[in-house]
């Protein structure tokens, strides 16, 4: 039973959880980096403070586009509130790009800067299980269970995924090492044939000279 406890506390402490702040201007581009497995889920919750009541403006627009590992752009979402979270699930391994772009400001209006929230969760952190709670009607043990089971398959999967890059990096380095010596042979040859070379091109001139 206390392994089962420990068990459990070590799995739940396993979050994936990435929030901060920043200072952004309209017209500015914020790019965010994640490393994640395939069937992985993220969720990106954002907020945009206007300036202070000393300052003018006002939250102009917000346009969020993921990119694959691949480079190709497979979503965009624009006209964002300054308020919201959207949640992408992973179709491949790779590293995927989340970028913000807010909306430039009209010409002659005044400077000003945004305070910019962003949360970033992976995995089983990324599901919103009070609305799983209210929406299937589960009690706060059920809900717990789920999210020690989802914990459990988020750690399955990046496992498996650290494995397989793993298993990809030593293939490369192989590779690498085989082209190493394949070409430091193929140099070795080429050296000795030069050396020879030499060698007979130096004999047939000392006797061309009558020197040998």
């Amino acid at each position: 039973m206390e392994k089962l406890v420990w068990g459990i506390v070590f799995v739940l402490g396993l979050q994936t959880v990435t929030a901060y702040y920043t200072f952004v201007s309209p017209g500015e581009r914020l790019c965010y980096m994640e490393d994640m497995a395939q069937d992985m889920k993220l969720s990106l919750e954002w907020k945009v403070e206007l300036p202070s009541s000393g300052e003018e403006g006002e939250f102009l627009g917000l346009t969020l586009s993921v990119t694959d590992p691949a480079g190709n752009k497979v979503d965009k979402f624009k006209k964002l509130d300054s308020k919201g979270r959207r949640e992408y699930s992973s179709k491949k391994a790779g590293e995927y790009t989340f970028c913000f772009e807010f909306t430039r400001r009209t010409w002659g209006s005044p400077k000003f800067d945004y305070r910019f929230h962003i949360d970033i969760e992976t995995g089983a952190e990324a599901i919103d299980y009070d609305q799983l709670a209210n929406s299937d009607e589960l009690s706060n043990f059920q809900v717990m269970l789920k999210h020690l089971s989802n914990q459990l398959k988020t750690l399955t999967k990046q496992q498996r995924y650290a494995r397989d890059t793993a298993v990809e990096h030593v293939l490369l380095a192989q590779d690498t090492y085989d082209q190493i010596i394949y070409w430091s042979i193929v140099e070795t040859l080429i050296l000795i044939g030069l050396a020879f070379y030499q060698l007979s091109h130096l004999k047939k001139f000392f006797k061309s000279k009558k020197l040998v």
